[in-house]
């Protein structure tokens, strides 16, 4: 039988990682992401970490050190490195106790932060909080900007969804469904200044919420379940955009309405 790492373990752990970071001076600092204060009180915890880099140029080089840092830290257990794109890169390492280990390096201008749920590890030179100091007056542009890259997408995963229906294509329909559920919850999430991408710090939005998001979940793979599945999930999606508007003075619910109608 496995036995999960405990909380301690799981700080010893961050405490070693984090320091290895602090001797490299290519790194500008750390943020800890979804524990604040680093402080692990459940036994599920993961380690989260932000890695910035204060020059673009050099992640590519840092990130294939650093992977090859790691894998000879955690040998013989699990570790998934990709580059997303040239501003994200990602290594993921899962060890037997089923500790998990998310480390992503950015530079220093090219990361936003949603939410309470981390704290600056440490920062060497003062540039992270200078920057997020900025972050912080411009927060409400930002939300805006990525409640309008949303509403410019989640037409399709709609139309995408009935079209599947139509088609007898019902596991692609809830295919298309789980990506309006996932635009839905990350609207929800900037409502409620909870970075909710994949399904993250579900615990910190509202009960009610939950409980309406649980039944959004179709109970079989029908067109009638489906279906009744999308409805709910579109009324969750209209209240939290109708809020939004009125905040940002957007009329992207209007417009979604409208489309439907048309549909």
């Amino acid at each position: 039988m496995t036995v999960l790492f405990t909380p301690q373990q799981r700080q010893d752990i961050y405490e070693t990682v984090l320091g290895q970071f602090k001797d490299d001076d290519r790194i500008t600092g750390i943020l800890t992401i979804g524990s604040a204060d680093a402080v692990f009180v459940d036994d599920a915890d993961g380690i989260d970490l932000l890695v910035i880099i204060e020059k673009p140029s050099i992640i590519d080089i840092v990130f294939t050190l650093w992977v090859k840092r790691l894998e000879d830290m955690f040998a013989n257990e699990m570790l998934f490195h990709t580059i997303i794109n040239e501003d994200l890169h990602i290594v993921n390492i899962l060890l037997n106790n089923y500790l998990q280990i998310s480390v992503q390096f950015r530079s220093v201008n090219r990361f936003n932060l949603v939410g309470s749920d981390w704290c600056v590890a440490f920062d060497r030179k003062g540039l992270i909080s200078d920057y997020l100091d900025k972050r912080m007056m411009t927060r409400d542009r930002y939300l805006q900007m990525q409640y309008e890259d949303h509403m410019r997408a989640i037409w399709y995963p709609v139309v995408g969804c009935v079209r599947e229906i139509k088609r007898q294509n019902l596991w692609k329909a809830i295919a298309e469904l789980e990506i309006l559920r996932k635009h839905m919850v990350e609207i929800a999430g900037l409502r409620h200044l909870e970075y909710t991408q994949d399904y993250r710090n579900m615990s910190f939005m509202p009960e009610m919420f939950l409980v309406q998001l649980r039944h959004t979940l179709p109970t079989a793979v029908t067109p009638t379940a489906i279906r009744r599945s999308l409805k709910i999930t579109l009324g969750m999606l209209f209240t939290e955009t109708e809020i939004l508007d009125q905040h940002f003075d957007t009329n992207y619910t209007q417009q979604l309405a409208n489309n439907l109608i048309s549909a």
